[in-house]
This record gives structure tokens, C-alpha cells and sequence, in this order.
């Protein structure tokens, strides 16, 4: 049963994108380049939490309450403990960092480097800074963990969007980035943020191919080519969601607006 809802928002007076964190009351972060708030869904309220530059990713660890994002142009990924509003650097020096997910389990952040280009972890103290994998022809953007999905390779994967100059594409990963195959390719390289539902085994991501930009979705393991648009979207990035009670989130530049998005059980 949930007894609270809260929103974080990061605000300024530029445009604003939404990204994937969750609490224990559950989270839905909307941000802009400058502020972040704190957005109570039931009783309408909201306060300013901290002032920073927000132009990367924005991930929460539900079991910790601790709230992570990256800075692209600052080059660092900074966490907020949401118990004792403690703000410290986990990671400093990362050219390109943009996005984020986090394993609970293991207190672990896994982000995408776009300078190298590669796909690193870190723990939340900052310790064992690790790079997983490193790409050659493709810059990646966002990711997604599905840290006990079975696969070929083992136990949990990585999901990444990455492009070149002309193509886009979605890999699957092991843990480990021993191993990739490439599970979805378009002739558009604008992609972005990537959602999983482990558990319905569904796939969302954000394209923009010109025409249909926003959000498309597929079965990625029961049917790769179940490709469907679901959403049209003028400029966004990032999207989020609340699995427990089906609500995916996104946020419009162009627009200005904030959606939500009611799944079915099955995605």
C-alpha cells in the first residue's frame, strides 16, 4: 500500500527532462538545469532540495533512499542521502558522463561515459571505479540494469542505447561487458534514455525519427520485431517508472509538459 508519493524536480527557467528514480515512497523526478525539488503527488506540496548543474541522468535507490545524478558538462556523478540530506561527490573527472542505474543489491552505480567511449560502474562510496566494456564505433547515452534476468551469458544485463554517426541501436550486455549482442537497430541515431520492465519483459525507449519522435516499446525477449510507437513526444530524453503500480513517466522540452502513463500488467 502506498502512502506517499514524491516527486523530485529539477527547475530552472530553461526546458526540462524527466528521469528513472524510485524510493521506498515511490520516486518521479522531472528536472531542469539548476533546482531540484521535491514534489509531495497527494497533498500538492513542493520544496527546493539542492542546487546544482542537472544536465545528465538522475537515478534513486529505493532500499538505500539515495538519490544519484551526473553532471555531463561538470563531469561528475554526485549522490543525496535522502535520510540525512548529505551531498558528496561519489565520482569526479568523467568526461561525458550521462546515464545512470543503480543495483540495490549490491550498492552499486553502472553510467555511461561518452568521452571514452564506455560503460563503467562505481560503488556508492566512490570506491571501485571499474570500466565494463569500451566501444569503438558507437557512443553510448543511456542504460538500464536488469541485474537478475537470466541470459546466455549468466545472471543480469545491461541495456544500453548507443549511436554512430548515421545509426542508433539498443545492446544487450552481460555484467560483466564481456558480452553484447545488439538487439535493436534504426536508421535514425537520435536515441536516448531505455526503460526495461524485467518482469513483464518489456522494452521502452525514446527515438526521434524526424517524424515520430517519443517513445517506442517492444517484447524484447518473446519478440524482438514486436516494435510499436507508443507515444508522440517533441523533445524528450529520459523516461522512468513505478513497476509496483504500473505508472511510466516522461517529461517534454518542447512541450513543456509532464506525462503519465498507465501500463498494463503485462507492459
Amino acid at each position: 500500500q502506498l502512502t506517499e508519493f514524491t516527486y523530485y524536480m529539477r527547475v530552472d527557467a530553461g526546458d526540462s527532462r524527466l528521469t528513472e528514480p524510485f524510493t521506498s515512497d515511490p520516486f518521479v523526478t522531472m528536472i531542469r538545469n539548476k533546482y531540484l525539488y521535491g514534489y509531495q503527488y497527494l497533498s500538492g506540496t513542493n520544496s527546493l532540495i539542492y542546487e546544482d548543474k542537472y544536465d545528465g541522468d538522475l537515478k534513486c535507490d529505493e532500499v538505500s533512499e539515495m538519490l544519484f545524478w551526473s553532471s555531463s558538462t561538470k563531469g561528475y556523478i554526485k549522490a543525496l542521502d535522502l535520510r540525512s540530506d548529505e551531498v558528496y561527490t561519489v565520482l569526479e573527472g568523467v568526461t561525458g558522463v550521462q546515464g545512470l542505474a543503480v543495483d540495490a543489491n549490491i550498492g552499486v552505480l553502472y553510467f555511461t561515459e561518452m568521452g571514452t567511449p564506455a560503460i563503467m560502474s562505481v560503488s556508492y562510496n566512490g570506491g571501485n571505479a571499474t570500466t565494463i566494456h569500451t566501444f569503438d564505433d558507437k557512443v553510448p547515452y543511456g542504460l538500464d540494469i536488469a541485474p537478475e534476468e537470466q541470459n546466455v551469458w549468466g545472471t543480469g544485463t545491461i541495456y544500453v542505447t548507443a549511436y554512430d554517426q548515421s545509426m542508433g541501436y539498443i545492446l544487450a550486455m552481460s555484467m560483466d561487458g564481456l558480452s553484447s549482442d545488439i538487439i535493436y537497430k534504426t536508421g535514425y541515431n537520435s536515441i536516448y534514455g531505455v526503460l526495461v520492465d524485467d518482469k513483464a519483459k518489456m522494452m521502452y525507449w525514446i527515438e526521434n525519427r524526424g517524424i515520430a519522435n517519443g517513445i517506442y516499446m517492444m517484447y524484447y525477449v518473446e519478440d524482438m520485431d514486436s516494435i510499436m510507437f507508443l507515444q508522440d513526444q517533441e523533445e524528450a530524453f529520459w523516461l522512468m517508472a513505478i513497476f509496483d503500480i504500473d505508472m511510466m513517466f516522461t517529461a517534454d522540452y518542447e512541450q513543456g509538459f509532464v506525462y503519465e502513463f498507465a501500463l498494463a500488467e503485462d507492459g
